[in-house]
């Protein structure tokens, strides 16, 4: 180990508790770790090891919640294509945004009455269910990228209705179902593969991937498929690929078209599925042959046994409640951002660009403070504080543009406002996996991220369930945002900087690198 690695270890330590330095002084003299629970503990220098492969592993996971993400979040960036083909309304575009949120939260609800009947509260069988799926990583990432594949290659049947309908919400429901493992695993494959310095790091990769899923789609489906007059600057007089589209957008050979090029673009989503699946099966291995960390070998609690402290565990409900309440309703105005920026005369491919600008900065930020917390050991609280006071102000500043006015409105003030907004929200996504991970340990990641995730999904679900009533309008939607956060900010003031997995690696030398 290098005296420059260990003093940066030591002085991110001391920073929050002066204890971890005399454990970990304690566990390198003795070569064992101190904590309470059981660990396979060593004292070989060589015994914990990362292998380059986990890159590998790291990217093909991260793609497959990308594909996922790409698929979930279609129909928005093309709504006014889809209301024209499909003859649907904001409501069946808000409901098809919704089945990544209603399959989490579904599970969660029904899912103990329908896998078995045991005298246990509801919740703690879908935490079995999924810690036992990712306990297995290789079967859950091949059943993951085959229900993302299937999903997809449903919406490629047809585009008459109503069967189109039927099948493109059964599509995009497979596509929530996947999204159950794509949401709660990123901590998983982290804990499993990463040595502690890279933990946070690789959540953050995860989640960059991920979320550029939702971004791309907000590109790919605009320039596939072309927008409706009524809702550009196109003039009636203006032909696109040979059509003559009337003011009103009704123009029977440019409905034909839109239906086409719909019909295109699930050709494309489905054939990247395709090729990850297909990745997915020929190599993704559950675990690496030598665990990372002293944490990744240490014996956990028992799932059924696990329950019960978490939902008894203050701090992770404080945390859960602070991350569900603002990233469900800004991800499901996200989902919406054409519905809700549509009255202000921002038309489908503009929205489509300030979605992608907006996602784009806030995976760039989740790296960087993935990297950051990564570099402050002991710190998350206070990086989570900072972000989560920008994001309050820069959607107060959206907030009081769109309402009546308040502040003047333009297009400048509302790029800059929404990609703030996008940075500081989801910049802190990758904090709150592995805040909740520290909170929790020995409870297995697989647990701490299921109640997170869950939380999130709820949330959102609520959100993109009110477009759905007639006459609620969009004005709402920035209000809630701006909600969610005032509330949070002091909620995250009574979070204490638990970080008890960090203390159990503290005491571990660093990890020999292996092919």
């Amino acid at each position: 180990m290098d005296t420059r690695s260990r003093d940066r270890r030591t002085s991110s330590a001391t920073e929050y508790d002066p204890l971890l330095n005399r454990i970990r002084t304690d566990s390198y003299a003795s070569g064992m770790t101190t904590n309470s629970y059981a660990v396979n503990a060593k004292t070989s220098h060589g015994q914990w090891r990362v292998y380059k492969r986990r890159w590998y592993i790291l990217v093909l996971f991260s793609l497959v919640c990308f594909d996922q993400s790409v698929v979930l979040n279609t129909w928005s960036p093309i709504s006014d294509s889809a209301k024209l083909v499909f003859g649907w309304k904001d409501g069946d575009i808000s409901l098809l945004s919704n089945w990544g949120s209603i399959t989490f939260v579904g599970l969660a609800l029904v899912g103990p009455w329908v896998i078995q009947s045991l005298a246990l509260a509801l919740f703690s069988q879908v935490f079995v269910l999924i810690h036992d799926l990712l306990a297995g990583l290789r079967v859950t990432m091949v059943g993951t990228a085959v229900l993302v594949l299937a999903g997809s290659g449903l919406r490629c049947i047809t585009t008459r209705t109503p069967a189109a309908t039927w099948l493109i919400h059964t599509g995009q429901f497979l596509d929530g179902l996947a999204g159950i493992i794509t949401m709660a695993a990123p901590p998983v494959v982290s804990s499993v593969w990463f040595p502690p310095e890279q933990r946070t790091l690789a959540t953050g990769i995860n989640v960059f991937i991920s979320y550029m899923g939702y971004a791309v789609a907000f590109v790919i489906g605009p320039l596939v498929v072309t927008q409706p007059t009524n809702s550009t600057n196109q003039t009636a007089g203006n032909l696109v690929n040979g059509c003559h589209p009337e003011d009103n957008g009704t123009d029977p050979c440019f409905v034909q078209m839109n239906a086409e090029q719909i019909l295109r673009l699930m050709y494309i989503e489905t054939g990247f599925a395709g090729l990850l699946c297909l990745a997915v099966v020929l190599y993704f291995p559950s675990k690496p042959a030598t665990p990372p960390s002293t944490s990744a070998s240490t014996e956990r609690i028992n799932l059924k046994e696990s329950f019960l402290p978490v939902i008894r565990n203050g701090q992770l409900l404080l945390l859960v409640l602070c991350s569900g309440i603002t990233n469900g309703a800004f991800g499901g105005w996200g989902m919406v951002l054409d519905v809700s920026l549509s009255p202000h005369g921002i038309h489908q491919i503009e929205a489509g660009w300030l979605g992608f600008y907006m996602l784009v900065s806030g995976c760039s930020a989740s790296l960087f403070f993935s990297w950051l917390s990564d570099r402050c050991a002991g710190r998350m609280k206070t990086i989570l504080v900072m972000l989560y006071i920008g994001a309050a102000l820069s959607t107060a500043w959206l907030t009081l543009m769109l309402w009546h006015g308040v502040i003047p409105f333009n297009t400048v003030s509302l790029y800059v406002s929404i990609i703030l907004s996008g940075l500081f929200v989801n910049g802190a996504v990758p904090l709150f996996y592995e805040m909740a991970a520290e909170i929790t340990y020995p409870i297995p990641e697989a647990v701490s991220s299921t109640v997170l995730i869950w939380s999130n999904c709820f949330f959102a679900g609520i959100f993109l369930l009110i477009p759905m009533i007639p006459g609620v309008g969009t004005l709402w939607m920035t209000w809630c945002i701006l909600g969610a956060f005032l509330l949070s900010l002091p909620l995250l003031m009574f979070l204490r900087g638990n970080y008890q997995r960090l203390r159990v690696d503290q005491g571990q030398p660093n990890p020999v690198q292996h092919n």
